[in-house]
């Protein structure tokens, strides 16, 4: 299936591979281009250089993991159902995807993980002011990620694992503050300063 920029007009096309319910989600790809996100990515990572042509881009490795999330994806390691999906990789134009270690590792390095926390709070604050709400509730939440990586670190259940301390606007089913740490990092580490964020971002669009 290919979208055209009109998001009611598709375009059929026969696959050779197996069709699942996730190909479903090159909708919510191409809505999700149509809302501006992967031009967003690409400004913000415009000075960022491959290691390697094989090395897949930013924008690629920022979209999988959103899609992985909203297909139902708990954890990193969920980025390999979409994966192993190869009519889905097709429906959206991709070859290939980014692997759960591969992610953990480039999430790993400070700059990148501050260049996603700015697209994640800019995608947010659109989103905010386009709602009709005038106050959310805030839901903060540690995330722990196994992974065999160097950056990695022992954290309190005893394994080698990557954190990630992320704050929700429920109302809004939104991610709006995230930061991206080795296991070893308490959970209730960053909470006070990820809630004095939210609380900075609400007020910057005059809501609470």
């Amino acid at each position: 299936m290919i979208l055209t920029k009109e998001l009611s007009q598709v375009t059929l096309e026969k696959s050779e591979e197996n069709v699942t319910s996730k190909t479903g989600l090159s909708f919510v790809y191409h809505s999700m281009k149509d809302f501006g996100l992967n031009d967003s990515i690409n400004d913000i990572f415009s000075h960022y250089r491959k290691k390697s042509n094989r090395e897949i881009e930013p924008e690629k490795k920022i979209i999988a993991s959103c899609l992985s999330t909203i297909a139902g994806g708990e954890r990193v390691s969920d980025l390999e159902v979409l994966r192993a999906d190869k009519a889905f990789l097709g429906s959206i134009g991709w070859d290939s995807m980014v692997s759960q270690d591969a992610l953990h590792e480039w999430m790993g390095f400070s700059r990148n993980g501050a260049r996603v926390r700015r697209i994640i709070e800019a995608s947010a604050l659109e989103t905010m002011i386009k709602s009709e709400l005038k106050k959310f509730i805030y839901d903060n939440d540690a995330m722990y990620y196994e992974s065999d990586k160097n950056s990695a670190a022992y954290s309190y259940h005893k394994t080698k694992e990557f954190s990630g301390l992320l704050g929700f606007l429920p109302e809004l089913g939104i991610c709006n503050t995230v930061d991206f740490r080795p296991g070893n990092i308490s959970p209730c580490t960053g909470v006070f300063n990820q809630l004095r964020k939210a609380n900075k971002q609400a007020k910057s669009v005059g809501k609470k």
